[in-house]
């Protein structure tokens, strides 16, 4: 396994050279991050009719293995060079076998970051958020293989900041299922504190669908407040353009210790709110694997997460989900355990 891991590394390092070589650049600092987690998943959608879709178990367990390794190497005064490996397997699948959750290993995000006066450039494959996820949020929180390539610019207005995306976004085997398609985006984000314990942002974005004469506009109001010693609370609305069903809101707290943290959420979004392939509280990248919401017209439910740290590299979480869909009987349940290990 090691040896499998460590060769397209190697490979991908020689490319990377290569090129930064041609380019004339001196790599004078390189710095390698990365994480591996290990979950163990359960899974009952017992959603009307989530049995019908073609490669879909309803009814699952299995295990999951994700790794991603990171590279950041210093190529000029302020400009950075950014690449990940990522690498997934549900342990015991075949790349072929038309399940959602495919095993993959790539690199998956990679690019420069540089600064330019005062603003934080950021241009290639990355991980994008606005707010809390409700409009757009790609890489590492979400489950499924949907990519942002573009621009992230992000700037200090005062004592607010200011973050502009702009680019493309690709979808996942999951989203496209479902009638998702890939989008061009553009969008805008403001935040900061407002008080000594109360942060606020709002956030805008624009996405067109591919072979779509229609954009969506989309905004959302976000905060989150500290109400007491270690306790938190977090809100997040979302409204698009849509005519119907165009509403989505999360509302929950987190309790912080040293080492431990407790999350409980509840969310409700309707279907015309967020962008179906990209947002974190879509139908397609809110559950693990279960796809029953994707029937009617909004869904909600509630989140839980307990997060504990073991030492400096090791955590352990356990998360579960308890979703129902409007006006369709039966309940999404789905619940996993994991250990993460981060160097």
């Amino acid at each position: 396994m090691m040896k499998k891991l460590i060769i397209p590394i190697l490979i991908a390092g020689c490319m990377f050279s290569t090129s930064i070589t041609a380019m004339g650049a001196s790599i004078q600092d390189v710095n390698v991050t990365g994480d591996f987690r290990l979950r163990g998943y359960s899974i009952e959608d017992n959603i009307a009719g989530a049995d019908k879709i073609p490669g879909v178990k309803t009814d699952d367990s299995y295990l999951q293995f994700i790794g991603r390794i990171n590279l950041n190497a210093k190529i000029a005064d302020n400009t950075t060079f950014f690449s990940r490996f990522g690498m997934r397997n549900r342990l015991g699948q075949s790349m072929s076998d038309g399940n959602f959750n495919n095993s993959y290993q790539q690199i998956d995000q990679y690019g420069i970051r540089t600064t330019q006066g005062d603003w934080n450039l950021s241009i290639g494959r990355q991980a994008v958020k606005l707010g809390q996820g409700m409009l757009i949020s790609t890489g590492d929180e979400v489950e499924y293989d949907n990519k942002f390539d573009g621009l992230v610019a992000t700037t200090k207005m005062g004592a607010a900041n200011l973050k502009l995306i702009a680019g493309k976004t690709s979808t996942s085997e999951i989203a496209e299922r479902l009638g998702g398609v890939s989008s061009t985006w553009y969008g805008a984000e403001v935040s900061g504190m407002i008080s000594p314990k109360t942060s606020m942002g709002f956030s805008f974005a624009n996405d067109k669908p591919k072979d779509s004469n229609t954009s969506v506009s989309s905004w959302a109001v976000n905060t989150s407040v500290n109400v007491a010693p270690n306790l938190w609370l977090n809100a997040e609305y979302a409204k698009s353009n849509a005519n119907s069903n165009n509403a989505a809101y999360l509302i929950g707290g987190a309790y912080v210790t040293a080492k431990d943290v407790f999350v409980a959420q509840y969310q409700n979004v309707e279907k015309n709110a967020v962008n179906q392939s990209n947002s974190l509280y879509s139908y397609v990248n809110f559950p693990f694997q279960g796809v029953g919401m994707s029937f009617t017209n909004s869904w909600d439910g509630w989140f839980y997460k307990y997060n504990h740290i073991m030492d400096k590299n090791t955590s352990l979480h356990v998360i579960y989900m308890d979703t129902k869909a409007e006006g369709l009987s039966g309940r999404d349940k789905e619940v996993t355990v994991g250990i993460a290990w981060g160097f």
